[in-house]
């Protein structure tokens, strides 16, 4: 019984590379704490498109639309790249279910 409780707790860190310049992105407070940002910052943004956009072809869309769609899609292009980059082995990827 005791040994079930002491069970190691996930930490998707554990498969990344230990040298590097994406895993020490990857491990950094602040790129998480960012990220969780501009995911929240993505939320909001959304609700606006949504609310204040009228076209449907983004190109169409005035241009603060279009640099607001572009920023996001870069950023978390950004990170994805740098996660991926992060771990050692790249099939590694795929035991992360967030």
């Amino acid at each position: 019984m005791a040994c079930a409780l002491k069970e190691e707790e996930y930490d998707v860190a554990d498969y990344y590379k230990e040298t590097g310049w994406a895993q020490q992105c990857a491990r950094m407070p602040l790129f998480q704490k960012v990220t969780l940002f501009v995911i929240s910052l993505n939320a909001l943004w959304i609700g606006i498109d949504v609310q204040y956009n009228p076209e449907s072809n983004l190109s169409d869309a005035e241009w603060y639309f279009q640099v607001g769609e572009y920023f996001f899609c870069m950023f978390f292009l950004f990170e994805w790249v740098t996660r991926f980059l992060a771990f050692q082995n790249k099939r590694d990827t795929l035991r992360d279910t967030w």
